[in-house]
């Protein structure tokens, strides 16, 4: 059994059909609900396996990822956006198999980036990905290592690293985890796969709730950019990295 993470801030629709896909293509896997003050949450009534931790309100994406590390007791673990469809039969297991294979291996995502440079910003011309949204970038690769891995979907090995929840409510955690892989001297991968991300439409993203912006206080735009920062200055002695690097 796999435990499977996923933090919520209301759009059902999305959460539906990312379980159903969850579901359909994966066998023996635990799905944790995270809420963050979701206005409906009856939908959920379908899926009677699915573990829910509620919050009554919005405590952003990292810290309900580590609510649900807490609980999940799997030797691997996914941890992924309520709005991602990956389409591979058993890819869950087809990871973890690739971990049990490879012990140097700490994550297996599905987008990231070969090259991350001395200001802690990925370049976009070493894409690997196998999201509709980048896989169509001009370096056209959708497998392999990379430096570090996007947060929208990964499976990490169960070593008890954490989310940092001093980056607040969203941004950099992602790469944050990857650094923290990194230190301990394991690699990154990206699967062979193809998936669908439903909130390529920023305007369905919950980077652009109400609920979010509110407690931000500011643009997502500016939020990131802190972050981004804060970053920079915690792992400046780490970088640059490039994996892509003959």
């Amino acid at each position: 059994m796999i435990d499977v993470i996923m933090p919520v801030l209301d759009r059902p629709s999305e959460t539906a059909l990312t379980l159903e896909s969850l579901y359909e293509q994966n066998d023996n896997i635990r799905v944790i609900v995270v809420d963050n003050g979701s206005y409906k949450l009856d939908y959920l009534d379908q899926y009677p396996d699915v573990t829910l931790i509620k919050n009554e309100t919005n405590q952003g994406a990292i810290k309900a990822f580590n609510q649900g590390l807490e609980i999940a007791t799997s030797d691997y673990i996914v941890v992924m956006h309520n709005d991602i469809l990956v389409a591979r039969k058993n890819w869950i297991k087809a990871a973890a198999d690739k971990m049990e294979c490879d012990s140097n291996i700490g994550m297996v995502g599905i987008a990231g980036w070969e090259k991350i440079d001395a200001w802690g910003e990925y370049c976009s011309d070493t894409t690997v990905s196998a999201l509709n949204e980048l896989r169509y970038d001009a370096f056209q690769k959708t497998s392999g290592e990379v430096a570090v891995s996007d947060g929208c979907c990964n499976v990490i090995r169960n070593i008890g690293l954490r989310f940092d929840e001093r980056y607040g409510l969203f941004h950099l955690y992602d790469l944050d985890l990857s650094m923290q892989y990194r230190a301990k001297e394991y690699t990154i991968h990206i699967m062979e796969v193809a998936a669908v991300h439903l909130a390529t439409v920023r305007q369905y993203s919950s980077m652009n709730s109400k609920k979010y912006l509110r407690q931000t206080g500011k643009s997502d735009l500016l939020y990131g950019m802190e972050r981004q920062l804060m970053f920079e200055e915690k792992w400046k002695n780490q970088l640059p990295i490039n994996v892509g690097a003959e």
